[in-house]
């Protein structure tokens, strides 16, 4: 089975709704998306993010990467993690070609402090990244990459990194998640919504129908929000 797409998840969130068109109240496909949304975001977190492999041209400016250049600058929004950072002579490389090298990751401050002093190394060994102030909204999210030494010959950086999650809005667009925690966003949604439609007695169905590693997950999230709360009632009587 494959991971579904948005319309998929929308269809199957109704079904389990039992919405029908012809008879009942229409519910609002930007109230459908929303609820999507939401079961997206708890989704993410449970499941993680995949990993992108891109090469420097994709990630930094310039492109390449020329003799004494300390700082690139970030081409790609809404970075969430760094993974690892390569040097390479190949372009187009994503960081696997025969001869690349995963550089060190390190503070930004001691990275400063290094460009003052005399290093050993022939080429680049360290990197660290830095977010900055965005200048437009498109710009969110978007670092600089910091490098020790700076590049002594002409050089790449491709990267393996985490991205933060966009919410999916075409009938075709997929969640970055697996098939069965797609179909997990779906019941969670309809879940949501089921009260609004006057189908809250199918509440308990549709949590049976949630995987469990899915279930599992929500309960421990909640119950950690709970705990402080259960803590203080305890404390006050």
């Amino acid at each position: 089975m494959a991971v579904l797409t948005l319309l998929d998840i929308q269809n199957l969130a109704l079904d389990r709704l039992v919405s029908n068109v012809a008879v009942d109240a229409p519910i609002v496909t930007a109230e459908l998306n929303r609820a999507i949304d939401d079961a997206y975001s708890d989704l993410w977190e449970i499941g993680g993010a995949s990993v992108k492999q891109s090469t420097h041209a994709t990630l930094w400016t310039p492109s390449p990467a020329t003799v004494g250049i300390f700082t690139l600058t970030g081409v790609v929004a809404n970075f969430r993690e760094m993974l690892r950072v390569f040097r390479s002579t190949t372009v187009g490389s994503i960081g696997l070609t025969l001869g690349d090298v995963e550089l060190d990751r390190m503070e930004v401050s001691e990275i400063m402090f290094r460009r003052n002093s005399a290093d050993l190394y022939d080429d680049t060994a360290g990197y660290a990244v830095e977010k900055w102030e965005p200048s437009a909204a498109a710009d969110v999210g978007k670092i600089n990459l910091h490098l020790w030494p700076p590049a002594k010959t002409t050089q790449y950086y491709p990267a393996h990194y985490v991205r933060d999650r966009t919410t999916i809005s075409g009938a075709t667009d997929k969640p970055d998640v697996t098939e069965g925690e797609s179909r997990d966003i779906a019941y969670m949604a309809a879940i949501q919504l089921a009260p609004a439609v006057g189908r809250a007695e199918l509440v308990p169905s549709l949590i049976a129908e949630v995987s469990a590693k899915t279930r599992n997950a929500l309960d421990a999230k909640f119950r950690a929000l709970l705990e402080p709360r259960r803590r203080e009632l305890e404390r006050t009587t």
